[in-house]
């Protein structure tokens, strides 16, 4: 009965747009409803009672009318009042009509604003970091300066300007340290591509930072020595690297060095692995600090020792495969020199940092000599992460590339050249070229093949031939890399476990008495590719 009551005087209310209009009691509409054979039905009930107040309310406005036309003729004075009433229900109405209305439109009209402004900001944002990426002249007005110049010289010679104070720094011998300033004059922008992430533990000042001179350099990045000091809380100063962009550089860029960074942040710390220090990301240019690896690239390193012919075969103190440290089984660290031990020592090391790299989910693309480094204890450490990418939330386990740029292709694999797809399986596909760099003390894989000929000689089935000086055993080590199905090659796991199995053997597998120089060559450049 009381859902019945609402019900009724809902409808009442809606019905009742005339004050003076006479409807029957609730009650007497009650107990119609109730006497209703179907009165059990919600629905009919709601149906009786819309017919019964339809049917009053037609009798009420018919009567209304019928009076209004009656007295159409009588005084001024009643047909003035007759119109009040039919002029206050029109403004009842129009009023109701507008409540709706900034009821229902209101929402979406504000919505939208928001939405606008918000891709203003976003757009203006964008246009001031394309006007401040760029390298301008000066201004026509000789009073305002130009942020783009130090002393009158452009930023982007400045480099080359600190280049040349390193080369005769070091030439000289003084030691002495490049004046940085120039390095972070370009720091203006504010990073809003950082904003939501979280490296405030790893953020260095850029004050604690000394820039020394460049180790290295691309076509975007820049590899920095430097000075450093509150470095995770270490009062100390300590040697470090610093990677960055060069100044001329786009957004892309800076961004891919974002990616990097992410990179190694997900990875953590391996011996076998460069260790990130910390960064700096709060304004551009963006700067990773990555500890610094004194021997440099293992691929100079190797060829620096043929260059010099400080190689051996393996001397008979067993002891060097035996040695333990963190990293596992290392070399001789006090012996300058190369012996055919450390060589299969590289290898182990470097397929113990790529087991850690790819547990993680990170596929290096870029695995070669190159990229790796190597420290004053001939330990390898798997560096160099800027095509590096991450599956693991992933639905699967392979990576496809969908952009064009530069690309290793003499370690890449048939699957990634033919088809853009890299996974764990195309890195040790890498993997057994670079373990051919090392035997061959660093010269380049398919020496006289152009890069478009490597790809058609990969994809046909081929792979780089065995050096004459190397074990038929170790071979068959990189044989079982370069299978063509990506499925049936080996993992980096199984790659460590029979590395490790040789080395307790204690047999010879390079025999570098019999290494030939003329067998081998460097290229340094090749077009179209990435060398």
């Amino acid at each position: 009965m009381i859902v019945l009551m609402i019900t009724i005087s809902g409808l009442l209310l809606e019905a009742n747009a005339m004050e003076n209009v006479t409807i029957a009691s609730l009650d007497t509409i009650a107990a119609t409803i109730t006497s209703s054979p179907n009165a059990s039905r919600p629905e009919y009930r709601v149906y009786l009672v819309r017919q019964t107040l339809d049917k009053d309310l037609s009798d009420v406005i018919l009567k209304a009318a019928t009076t209004d036309d009656d007295k159409s003729d009588s005084s001024s004075g009643t047909g003035g009042g007759s119109r009040a009433d039919d002029k206050k229900y029109q403004n009842n109405s129009t009023v109701q009509i507008y409540i709706i209305a900034v009821i229902g439109v209101s929402p979406a009209v504000i919505g939208g604003i928001m939405w606008a402004l918000k891709n203003l900001k976003r757009k203006c944002i964008r246009d001031k970091a394309s006007k401040r990426s760029k390298v301008k002249k000066n201004t026509s007005d000789g009073n305002t300066p130009n942020p783009f110049l130090i002393n009158d010289i452009p930023i982007n010679q400045l480099t080359y300007k600190l280049v040349e104070r390193a080369e005769k720094s070091l030439n000289t011998g003084s030691g002495g340290s490049i004046d940085s300033s120039a390095v972070w004059y370009n720091s203006y922008k504010p990073s809003y591509l950082v904003k939501s992430r979280r490296v405030y533990s790893l953020e260095v000042s850029r004050k604690n930072l000394d820039m020394i001179e460049i180790l290295g350099e691309g076509n975007f990045g820049q590899v920095w020595k430097a000075r450093a000091t509150q470095i995770k809380n270490n009062n100390k100063s300590q040697t470090v690297a610093i990677k960055t962009n060069k100044i001329n550089t786009d957004e892309k860029d800076a961004e891919d060095l974002l990616k990097e960074l992410d990179i190694m942040l997900q990875l953590g710390n391996h011996p076998n692995v460069v260790k990130l220090l910390g960064c700096c990301t709060e304004t551009m240019p963006y700067f990773l600090i990555m500890e610094f690896v004194s021997n440099g690239k293992l691929l100079s390193f190797l060829r620096r020792h043929r260059t010099d012919k400080t190689y051996y075969n393996n001397n008979n103190n067993s002891d060097n495969y035996n040695s333990m440290n963190s990293s596992g089984y290392k070399t001789d660290s006090g012996d300058k020199n190369l012996s055919a031990n450390d060589l299969v020592l590289f290898a182990y090391q470097i397929s113990k940092g790529m087991e850690f790299i790819s547990s993680h989910g990170i596929i290096h693309r870029d695995l070669a000599a190159r990229n790796i480094l190597i420290d004053d204890r001939k330990t390898c450490k798997v560096a160099d992460f800027g095509l590096s990418r991450s599956i693991r939330d992933k639905d699967g386990d392979q990576y496809e590339q969908k952009t064009g740029g530069q690309m290793p292709v003499r370690w890449m694999s048939p699957e990634s050249l033919s088809m853009g797809v890299f996974s764990a399986k195309s890195d040790v596909w890498a993997y057994a070229v670079l373990l051919w760099e090392i035997v061959t003390l660093g010269s380049t894989p398919y020496i006289g093949l152009s890069a478009q000929e490597v790809i058609k000689y990969v994809t046909e089935g081929h792979i780089v031939d065995r050096p004459q000086h190397c074990s038929d055993r170790f071979y068959e080590l990189m044989s079982m890399c370069f299978r063509y199905d990506c499925d049936n090659r080996l993992s980096f796991t199984d790659i460590r476990v029979k590395l490790s199995e040789m080395i307790e053997l204690q047999c010879g597998y390079v025999d570098l008495q019999h290494f030939d120089h003329s067998l081998y060559y460097n290229l340094n450049t090749s077009s179209g590719e990435k060398i």
